[in-house]
């Protein structure tokens, strides 16, 4: 199915609500607009690439697992980025302590 919304906030907007009627389909949308952009900003905090694709694979598994929950987000995008960014931060606390 080929989305064309006008904006990034229809299309998360629009995502949200899949969830709702067909979560794989919605998880694929979701992976597809975001998994680049959240590993290019994971590189950026962590300056690592692997440590990057970690995090997003990590951040992607826990929107599947608490999937039934994302109905209460108003901006998918931002709670996306933040996800990441704590993440960062988590495994760079951890890198630092080993």
């Amino acid at each position: 199915m080929m989305i064309n919304l006008k904006d990034n906030s229809e299309k998360d907007k629009y995502i949200l609500e899949l969830f709702q009627t067909s979560p794989k389909e919605a998880f694929r949308l979701l992976f597809d607009a975001y998994h680049m952009k959240l590993c290019i900003y994971a590189v950026q905090l962590t300056d690592s690439f692997e440590m990057a694709e970690d995090i997003v694979q990590d951040v992607f598994v826990k929107i599947w697992e608490t999937r039934e929950k994302l109905g209460g987000i108003d901006n998918l995008s931002a709670y996306l980025y933040q996800m990441v960014r704590f993440r960062s931060f988590n495994y760079l606390r951890a890198e630092k302590i080993r």
